[in-house]
């Protein structure tokens, strides 16, 4: 096992709880529509990782490439949207994350099994989280038929509060950066 060893002369910077960047891969239209007219979390596929909802990463690379995906698939310019918001809003938000996405993490692979086959995030209710985080499922069909895109995340929002959120101009911007 290696570590990284840190020079004890180069401080870490102060923590002052910076707004967080998020990047959404789409194509051209979508994202000057998107801009026009705000973000719409009723227009993802139900069949996805967390359920229908608007799916953003941290990395603008791998946004890129699911924006070139899109393109392929269905046509149009790739374009990648970057969302820059206030943490204390996303803090706000009712939450479900999952960390790690390895065959033992049964939980994040139940709940992805759940949402693809459209149901809502919580049975009891009927329900959604406003806001999912986690890794990237691949393939998702059954032990050890599973596995998740390495170093993609994910963090999608479901609810009118999640939508609310993104198209408060005080709390979210948005830009189209590719």
């Amino acid at each position: 096992m290696s570590f990284l060893l840190v020079s004890a002369n180069i401080p870490w910077p102060v923590w002052k709880n910076p707004e967080i960047q998020l990047y959404h891969g789409t194509i051209q239209t979508n994202a000057e529509s998107i801009l026009d007219h705000g973000v719409d979390v009723s227009k993802g596929a139900a069949t996805t990782d967390f359920g229908r909802g608007f799916y953003t990463t941290t990395d603008e690379e791998n946004a890129r490439e699911w924006s070139e995906r899109k393109a392929r698939r269905i046509g149009g310019d790739p374009a990648v949207l970057r969302l820059t918001l206030s943490r204390l809003a996303l803090g706000r938000l009712e939450s479900i994350v999952f960390i790690r996405g390895s065959l033992l993490a049964k939980e994040y692979w139940s709940f992805v099994a759940h949402c693809r086959s459209g149901f809502p995030h919580r049975p009891a209710t009927g329900d959604f989280y406003d806001v999912a985080f986690g890794p990237v499922a691949k393939v998702w069909f059954g032990n050890p038929n599973s596995a998740v895109w390495a170093d993609y995340d994910q963090i999608s929002f479901h609810t009118l509060a999640a939508r609310d959120m993104l198209n408060n101009r005080s709390l979210c911007t948005l830009e189209i950066v590719s």
